[in-house]
């Protein structure tokens, strides 16, 4: 994909795999993927990283309706690999009707120091197959500007099997800088995602009308 104001395109691939170790399949996996974890979750693709990342991740039950994993490994950046360390918080819990969920995470790069994110969501069924869901996330680290934010608002409608269907997204990027209020970006998307070849090969096609702050709105 690319923007319309200067011609220029971009091609990405994701990928991921989680292999459980044998016999502590509930306690530990096996990590290989070049998701960017560290971002806002609704930023634009294009813009998020692709460091390739090899890892362990433990995960521990605590308290009840949440899980706590740490990790760590290696992410491959441009001068070379980079340690990395991370500690994820997953809770959730019914609320007016639908699912709550918090995701605290923290991390440390050898390279980019620390850094967090945090992510809340709303996801209440509205039909057979359909969802809506309120995002609220943040995000700050060493190299970031201030303090990042985001809030989304999702329409999701499945329509056969396991993740086949559509998603309607409305989304803004705020930021807090020294006590000042600035607006990155914001951005309206449909998404179309199933299956290709295999259940565990996915395409997606997204149109997405974006406003960025640095190309004037």
């Amino acid at each position: 994909g690319g923007r319309s104001n200067d011609g220029d395109s971009d091609f990405k691939v994701r990928f991921r795999a989680d292999m459980a170790v044998p016999g502590l399949e509930k306690q530990l996996h096996l990590l290989l993927d070049n998701d960017d974890r560290d971002s806002l979750p609704g930023k634009d693709p294009l813009k998020q990283e692709d460091d390739t990342r090899l890892g362990v991740s433990a995960k521990l039950r605590t308290l009840s309706h949440s899980e706590l994993d740490v990790g760590g490994g290696f992410r491959w950046r441009n001068s070379g690999p980079v340690a990395y360390g991370d500690l994820e918080w997953r809770w959730k819990w019914e609320w007016n009707g639908g699912e709550v969920r918090l995701t605290p995470r923290g991390y440390y790069y050898t390279d980019d120091g620390i850094g967090q994110t945090t992510a809340l969501t709303w996801t209440r069924s509205v039909g057979t197959r359909k969802w809506f869901q309120i995002r609220t996330a943040e995000r700050s680290s060493e190299q970031t500007d201030g303090l990042e934010f985001e809030q989304s608002l999702r329409y999701i409608w499945l329509r056969s099997g396991r993740g086949r269907g559509w998603a309607l997204q409305t989304s803004v990027f705020p930021h807090l800088k020294s006590s000042d209020w600035v607006w990155d970006d914001s951005l309206v998307s449909l998404t179309w995602r199933d299956a290709l070849y295999r259940k565990w090969i996915y395409y997606t096609i997204t149109p997405q009308v974006q406003f960025p702050k640095e190309d004037e709105y």
